[in-house]
């Protein structure tokens, strides 16, 4: 309803009650005639007052100017000693005056108790009283003067009363002017409303307006966050603004955008189970808070602020509760009803408009990630340098995630430590210094575990104590491991406090994928191009070795030596089998006879098993190649006690001569490691093209017919 139309409404009210006047006081005189000569006298007046009061009224939203008004122009017209107004204040079973004229304010500015008083009589009778009695019962003191109490009601529910009082003479003959005054009263009470409405309503309109043309109109989040700010702004002239919105957890509130904020609170968070917060977030209604209650359930979040009033309310996307709007006012009582209410109604409004923003910059944020992963990919796909690949993979964490810092820290197996390989960001000599165990610190934790670690506050988790990071407020600290091998962990650091959300854990995961791959291939392809060389010499030395030695059932120490080098094993031992016939099937009556031991002092080595027994002798049973990565957890090495000390891994191949196993070549590696079958494949043809087998065999085949 515009002002235009209230206005409308309210001189509607004046004709009515001036055009019923007439009748008002046709109805109360008992002498017609004589009344109507008072009309005719008093109804210019009296309509004169009507037009006082209505420009009153339609001056502002408060009655009492209006009330106050109709007080005086009574007074005025009657020529009464006073006119006081009183409303019943609800609730209380109180009458407080408002309006008082004629005599000093201050001497009427009282309130009573409406049981046991005149006024009680009048407001349940509906009728006035008059009284020419010296005293005023209603009131503590006596009061030396005559007195008339007309009932204010509206629609039969009473509001007040109207008291005249007078010294000279009875207000018998005034009472209906009195009483059509008194109708004046719910009419300027009323008015008040419909301007009190009006303006809310008007405000309402204009944020709607602000709302449609400026904030839902935008497609990006800052633009939407500033525009609804401004609205904010202009309509409620606060001190301090701030939006906050739900994290992916919904735990807490996250700082979206300000102003008037101190840069100390910009990474504040606020929980969702305080009272306040939860209460609008619940009910999705907006509220007031005093600076009582504003310390209470904020002070501790946001300090230093001066705040004397406070609005809260939800932002609303449909049915689902995005967040909340903080308004800061350093003036106190800056903030009614409908301030609380307009404040909702730019919450509900603006809520579609953060979440298509949202929407938006996440299309666009998940556009970019892909572009960047694809920049990833074929970065580090690019080079087989694992050190240029570090570089590649922090810098593109930087980016992705928006973070201070990315570091990159891989497991040493010699010095059994995770080292600072890559670090991009500023300087931080713990983290490039420190070498972490399988458990130490953060990194220590989630490499021993593999599991990620989302650290808000780095200060004070206790994984955090055993080798601090200082310098860190918050962190995300991913796993490197693939189904090989585990590399080492990822880190990406933030100097501020800050949550991570789920799809950047998400997005961090998969780079730790790439970065998993193209590690794995650079160093396979590493460890394959040194291979290739060792092989390459291997087999020069092969070469020259096969011609040391004709001797029939001598194995060269050159072929052995060679076999070192190229498997990067510490001993390697040979075997044949004792009586092998040309059959397939061994039995048990068969042992096996160590042709050569390198690496192994002599007399060092365990007493050679029987076919069937220990390591050696199930691949002469069975034929087939044998790798243990652990040697202390596989019973069969209980027949190789002092080897099992001293060894941590084993690997061993049948040697055969046609479809027959003549004898067992084993290694043994001091390192603990996971043999391959490629490299049994590896040693199977090394062992083939040095005739390894035809040479533990040869006196045997020669005596064979």
């Amino acid at each position: 309803m515009t002002c235009e139309s209230n206005q409308n409404a309210i001189q509607q009210f004046w004709r009515s009650t001036y055009r019923d006047l007439s009748l008002v006081l046709d109805y109360r005189t008992p002498q017609k005639s004589a009344m109507q000569s008072v009309l005719t006298d008093t109804a210019n007046e009296f309509a004169a007052a009507i037009a006082d009061v209505a420009a009153v009224a339609c001056r502002g939203a408060d009655p009492t100017r209006a009330i106050q008004a109709v007080a005086e122009r009574a007074l005025a017209l009657i020529g009464c000693e006073s006119v006081s107004i009183a409303l019943i204040t609800q609730g209380s079973g109180r009458l407080d005056v408002v309006a008082v004229a004629g005599r000093d304010p201050k001497e009427h500015t009282f309130g009573f108790r409406i049981e046991g008083s005149i006024a009680e009589e009048v407001l349940r009778a509906g009728r006035s009283f008059v009284s020419n009695q010296l005293q005023l019962p209603m009131l503590d003191d006596v009061i030396e003067t005559r007195f008339a109490v007309v009932p204010i009601s509206d629609d039969g529910h009473s509001l007040g009363v109207l008291i005249a009082f007078e010294a000279d003479h009875g207000l018998e003959r005034d009472l209906p002017i009195l009483e059509a005054f008194a109708s004046l009263v719910p009419i300027a009470l009323r008015v008040g409303e419909l301007t009190v409405r009006s303006a809310s309503q008007g405000a309402e309109l204009s944020v709607l307006y602000d709302v449609a043309t400026k904030i839902g109109v935008s497609q990006f989040f800052a633009d939407v966050c500033q525009a609804l700010i401004d609205s904010i702004w202009q309509h409620l002239r606060p001190r301090t603004v701030g939006l906050f919105l739900l994290n992916d957890d919904k735990t807490h509130l996250l700082l979206a955008d300000h102003r008037g904020l101190p840069d100390a609170l910009r990474e504040v968070q606020l929980p969702v189970e305080h009272p306040s917060i939860a209460a609008a977030l619940a009910n999705g209604q907006s509220s007031r808070l005093s600076d009582i209650q504003f310390e209470a359930d904020f002070g501790s979040f946001l300090p230093g602020l001066e705040v004397q009033a406070a609005l809260l309310a939800p932002i609303l996307s449909r049915t689902d509760c995005l967040g909340v709007i903080l308004v800061i006012s350093s003036e106190s009582d800056a903030y009614a009803s409908h301030d609380s209410q307009l404040l909702s109604t730019i919450g509900s409004h603006a809520g579609a408009a953060i979440q298509n923003a949202l929407l938006v910059e996440d299309q666009q944020r998940n556009t970019e990630e892909l572009n960047s992963l694809y920049a990833l990919a074929r970065d580090i796909g690019s080079t087989m340098d694992v050190p240029r690949i570090l570089e590649h993979v922090v810098t593109h964490v930087r980016d992705l995630l928006r973070v201070d810092g990315a570091a990159v820290l891989l497991f040493d197996r010699q010095s059994d430590r995770l080292v600072n390989r890559c670090y991009e960001g500023p300087s931080l000599p713990e983290l490039a210094s420190s070498r972490f165990r399988r458990g130490d610190g953060i990194p220590g934790w989630v490499f021993e575990h593999l599991i990620s670690a989302n650290i808000a506050s780095v200060g004070v988790d206790p994984r955090n104590a055993s080798l601090p990071i200082n310098g860190v407020e918050s962190l995300l600290c991913l796993p490197l491991s693939s189904t090989q091998r585990d590399y080492g962990v990822l880190l990406a650091l933030s100097t501020f406090g800050r949550s991570f959300a789920e799809q950047e854990v998400r997005l961090l995961d998969t780079i730790t994928r790439h970065a998993c791959m193209a590690i794995e291939n650079a160093t396979a392809y590493h460890e394959a191009r040194v291979k290739s060389q060792t092989l390459r010499k291997s087999f020069n030395r092969m070469a020259a070795a096969l011609g040391i030695s004709a001797v029939a059932g001598v194995i060269p120490e050159e072929i052995s030596q060679l076999i070192l080098t190229m498997m990067e094993a510490d001993a390697c031992l040979i075997y044949s089998i004792d009586n092998a016939s040309d059959g397939e099937v061994l039995i048990d009556s068969e042992v096996l006879c160590l042709r050569s031991a390198l690496g192994v002092r002599p007399g060092f080595h365990d007493p050679v098993p029987a076919i069937g027994s220990g390591l050696s002798g199930w691949v002469a049973r069975r034929g087939r190649f044998l790798a243990v990565d652990d040697l202390k957890e596989d019973p069969r090495s209980e027949l190789h006690p002092r080897l099992k000390d001293k060894y941590a891994s084993y690997m061993a191949i049948p040697l055969r001569v046609a479809k027959t196993t003549v004898g067992v070549l084993e290694i043994y590696s001091v390192a603990p490691r996971s043999f391959l079958k490629e490299e049994s494949d590896l040693l199977s043809r090394f062992a083939k093209h040095a005739r390894i087998a035809e040479r533990v065999t040869a006196p045997i085949i020669a005596a064979t017919p």
